[in-house]
C-alpha cells in the first residue's frame, strides 16, 4: 500500500526541487512526510546538490519551515498555461 509520494528533480549540479510531496490523508500528521522530505534532501545531498527547493500552499507552510527546516525566499513564477491560444498568457490579459 502506498501512503506517501515525492518528486525530487535535480540538475545534477548545485539544485533539486521537491515536487508532489503527498502523504494519504489517514496517514498525515505521522511523520511520514517529514521523513519523505528528509529522505529527499539526504539523495540531493548524495547528488551533490547545495540547495534543496520546495514550492507549497499556504496552508502548509508551518510544516516546511517548522519541521523541515526550510527558510522563506524570494521567488519567481511565471504562468505558462495556454490561453486563448497564445503560450505564456495571464488569465484575462
Amino acid at each position: 500500500m502506498l501512503v506517501g509520494f515525492a518528486d525530487v528533480i535535480t540538475d545534477r549540479f548545485a539544485h533539486a526541487w521537491l515536487q508532489d510531496v503527498m502523504v494519504a490523508p489517514d496517514r498525515q500528521r505521522s511523520g511520514i512526510g517529514l521523513q519523505l522530505v528528509n529522505r529527499a534532501a539526504d539523495e540531493a545531498r548524495r547528488s551533490n546538490c547545495e540547495w534543496l527547493h520546495v514550492d507549497f500552499d499556504d496552508h502548509v507552510a508551518d510544516f516546511y519551515y517548522q519541521h523541515c527546516g526550510f527558510t522563506r525566499t524570494k521567488a519567481g513564477l511565471k504562468y505558462l498555461q495556454l490561453c486563448s491560444g497564445r503560450p505564456a498568457c495571464i488569465h484575462g490579459v
